[in-house]
């Protein structure tokens, strides 16, 4: 029965097909009953004798020949009904022979075929199993998977070594590990909430992000707890930011500082000589730039490092606009006039200008294409602003990482300037988004909430 066998040699009655078998055993039942007529006939036997001749001598004849007839179906459904049970067991290396008569063939490979297909199913199941449980057990973050009853169903390394229990974790009720962490990972775990847990340790802050996934498998709530540690990895993003912000101000600084002081060395020069004030007036007026340049650079870093909360009130656009215009020129496309904004003058007007300003600088000379919308929400105070220009805009690879802090495609710029702007904005409750103008060139739609729904401008 094994599937390494070959078909063996077998006696020729036993590789008749079923056709064959039955046309050998109806001549002979018909030889049978010839010779039973012919004896009955012969001896003059009575009915009765003629009956008992036939039940003694032809029934169990008949026997016999349906035995030989069915007797390699009855075998081969006997190893079947074996293959079968082993199927059922989860062996699939089970292999039957194929038998000569091609009735039982056609079944018996089908059988083998059937057990190879679950073979090469399995092993494709375990080489996947495999690759995940090495994913699994070698990732840094602690993944621990929670059964029906809050039993811990895996848990890999990770998972061990946070919660060092000094045995294995699968198994333990999901509370013997809440009971043994610290209070507030203890609390967030059992609240099965998503999100960042600061802890304090050995005077040392230490963040982890939690996610708390629930799902069902086969009916069966499961849940799905992840602990990643974020300490390291933001520690290294702080420093990296430190650094080149390092960069980026030693750059400005020496940028500034170096022509200043081939400038001083000129003032000098020129004053021994004879009195050439239009010459000190130029090298006055170059110094008056760069020093400004730095001033607004610095500024910029200011801002953005206390940039305080929103002192919010209720704000007339059409006077507050008119405030800005003058600095940056703009077309104004706004249905309502008289709407009233719910926000802090002095940052949306920060905004604004770092808004215009970009527009202006990427429009170059054609101003007019300089355009700023409004359109109301349906919250009282809310609005929708956008900016936008004709220039070349930006790329989607640019566009994505334009809100980034110190990335900028101008050759002297900070890289500060949309983030302190989205900073506001969000401190606002509201966002920034850039989009691609149709025809070309770049929009900035900006959202500023409002009031609840249930305040307006007279309960303010």
């Amino acid at each position: 029965m094994s599937g390494n066998e070959g078909p063996s040699k077998r006696p020729l009655d036993r590789n008749l097909n079923l056709q064959i078998r039955l046309v050998i055993a109806l001549l002979l039942f018909l030889g049978l009953m010839i010779f039973l007529a012919w004896s009955a006939v012969a001896h003059r036997l009575s009915g009765t004798e003629t009956a008992s001749l036939l039940l003694i001598i032809g029934l169990p004849a008949a026997a016999l020949t349906a035995y030989w007839v069915l007797e390699p179906f009855r075998r081969a459904l006997g190893i079947l009904d074996a293959g079968i049970r082993t199927l059922e067991d989860g062996d699939f290396s089970f292999r039957l022979r194929r038998p000569r008569q091609p009735e039982l063939a056609a079944m018996i490979d089908l059988y083998n075929q059937l057990a190879d297909a679950f073979q090469k199913e399995r092993n494709t199941l375990f080489q996947k199993e495999l690759l995940l449980d090495t994913v699994i057990q070698h990732t840094p973050m602690a993944i621990l998977l929670v059964g029906p009853h809050d039993r811990i169903l895996l848990a890999n390394r990770a998972a061990q070594q946070r919660f060092p229990l000094g045995k294995s974790l699968i198994g333990l009720h999901f509370y013997e590990l809440t009971a043994a962490a610290s209070e507030a990972l203890g609390r967030f775990l059992e609240r099965e909430e998503t999100g960042l847990l600061n802890l304090q340790r050995e005077e040392e802050a230490e963040t982890y992000h939690i996610s708390s996934i629930p799902f069902h498998l086969n009916g069966i709530r499961h849940r799905l707890v992840m602990i990643k540690h974020l300490t390291r990895e933001m520690r290294r993003k702080e420093v990296q930011t430190w650094k080149k912000m390092i960069r980026l101000i030693n750059h400005e600084l020496n940028n500034s500082l170096a022509p200043l002081s081939s400038l001083l060395h000129s003032a000098r020069l020129l004053a021994r000589e004879a009195p050439n004030e239009v010459k000190l007036a130029s090298v006055f007026d170059t110094m008056s730039t760069s020093i400004d340049h730095l001033v607004r650079f610095l500024e910029d870093y200011a801002n953005f490092a206390r940039l305080p909360n929103p002192r919010k009130e209720w704000v007339s656009w059409r006077d507050f606009l008119a405030k800005v215009e003058p600095l940056y020129g703009f077309r104004l496309d706004m249905d309502d006039p008289s709407q009233r904004g719910w926000f802090d003058p002095a940052q949306i007007q920060m905004v604004l200008i770092n808004l215009l300003k970009n527009a202006h600088e990427a429009t170059g000379t054609d101003k007019e294409s300089v355009v700023l919308k409004l359109a109301p929400g349906q919250i009282p105070g809310a609005v929708h602003f956008q900016v936008m220009d004709r220039g070349r805009g930006m790329s989607p690879e640019t566009m994505n990482r334009a809100l980034l802090p110190f990335f900028s495609t101008k050759p002297s710029g900070t890289g500060l300037g949309l983030t302190l702007c989205r900073e506001i904005l969000e401190l606002h409750g509201g966002s920034l988004r850039l989009q691609t103008r149709e025809g070309g060139g770049l929009i900035v739609a900006c959202e500023l909430p409002g009031l609840p729904q249930e305040r307006g401008p007279e309960a303010a």
